[in-house]
């Protein structure tokens, strides 16, 4: 079994062949050997790598475009390699939301200690951008609550309680979120208020 399915992204071929060594023999598979922005960016769509390891000077696509575009997407953590150790390049990698930066040439070490620290980074990242959804979600329903709160004291002249309990009973009744149970008041006495 494979530590990791790899994709690898370098118009070096030689650096492609030696990345390839590396990482084969340290157990991890490699689906694909991007010459080009545009083959990784294919390569991650059709091969769902755990992995993209990409050269920042490529054709077509930069790997910074291509780094950028698969953070966007959450698709899959990039690791990017360069030949330089400018200030300039620290900052558009830092830009590019990449996980970890790499000096050419690879030390074996080096990409190993990187890879780890990519995939742990990437889980926390996944895992707080689904707690922020999460949260997100929880909030639109107190705000769909709150409403519909306020139509029932309004049209029904409950108070504040007499409102949530409402909604909560009908939530239990219905077996359905209290937040959908609120979607359907706000939508009734919308409908009514237009009549």
């Amino acid at each position: 079994m494979f530590k990791a399915r790899i994709i690898t992204a370098d118009s070096d071929p030689d650096h492609r062949k030696r990345l390839k060594s590396i990482l084969t023999k340290a157990g991890y598979a490699v689906l694909y050997e991007a010459k080009n922005g545009l083959q990784a960016l294919k390569a991650v769509q059709q091969l769902s790598p755990d992995l993209a390891i990409i050269d920042t000077n490529l054709e077509v696509y930069s790997g910074l475009y291509v780094a950028k575009m698969l953070a966007e997407t959450d698709q899959v953590p990039v690791i990017l390699i360069s030949g330089y150790t400018d200030q300039k390049t620290y900052r558009e990698v830092a830009g590019s939301l990449a996980y970890a930066h790499l000096i050419k040439p690879v030390d074996e070490a080096n990409l190993f200690a990187a890879i780890e620290i990519t995939f742990a980074n990437y889980q926390r990242v996944l895992g707080l951008k689904k707690e922020i959804k999460k949260l997100q979600q929880e909030i639109q329903a107190r705000k769909l609550i709150e409403k519909a709160k306020g139509l029932l004291m309004k049209y029904q002249g409950l108070s504040e309680s007499e409102a949530y309990n409402k909604i909560r009973t009908e939530s239990m009744n219905r077996h359905t979120s209290m937040a959908r149970i609120a979607d359907t008041i706000i939508s009734y006495y919308e409908i009514m208020e237009k009549e």
